[in-house]
């Protein structure tokens, strides 16, 4: 029963880990995600100061 239960965890957190890659890829794909949650005609200083404060402008790893 042990095993069984270790099994299912492990393949449960192999999923949940997939499902985040899948969905980060899916929102990169579109293009920059400040561009999508910022207005066209918001200033280039506001777009930039939107990627500093939410982290867009740092790697990802």
């Amino acid at each position: 029963m042990k095993r069984y239960l270790l099994s299912r965890l492990l393949q449960s957190v192999l999923l949940m880990i997939g499902v985040i890659v899948i969905v980060f890829f899916l929102i990169r794909l579109t293009g920059d995600p400040v561009s999508l949650m910022i207005p066209k005609e918001a200033p280039a200083e506001a777009r930039e100061a939107f990627r500093e404060a939410n982290g867009f402008n740092r790697p990802i790893l």
